[in-house]
């Protein structure tokens, strides 16, 4: 079963409760879980309003205020493109967080839930 995700250009055209639903909102251990791709990364950095810079301190990755991050670049950069990096799973959660896509203390109780290996 493939379905294409939406992709969001704008702050404006952002539904959080669409977005919510996405596979990459799911949390790691569910079946359903996909890496974010690096149009949804985008589109939940602008709809909180946050620069490339702004994202970078937000989430804890280096940048330099006068030439932006190379690091959110990447993450942002197509998947097919050889520059291109995944998205650390903790600074994702912490952007979804922050645009109340998700409850941490939700995602804490699915973690104390969860079989140790």
């Amino acid at each position: 079963m493939s379905e294409e995700a939406p992709v969001y250009e704008t702050t404006d055209s952002i539904d959080i409760q669409a977005f919510s639903q996405l596979a990459c909102a799911q949390h790691k251990d569910d079946a359903g879980f996909k890496v974010p791709s690096p149009e949804e990364i985008k589109a939940l950095r602008n709809y909180l309003g946050l620069s490339q810079v702004a994202c970078a301190r937000f989430t804890g990755v280096s940048y330099k205020p006068e030439k932006g991050s190379s690091i959110v670049r990447k993450w942002e950069t197509s998947k097919e493109n050889r520059n291109h990096k995944p998205i650390p799973y903790a600074a994702w959660r912490l952007l979804l967080a922050a645009a109340k896509v998700i409850d941490l203390d939700e995602d804490i109780e699915i973690s104390k839930q969860r079989p140790s290996i």
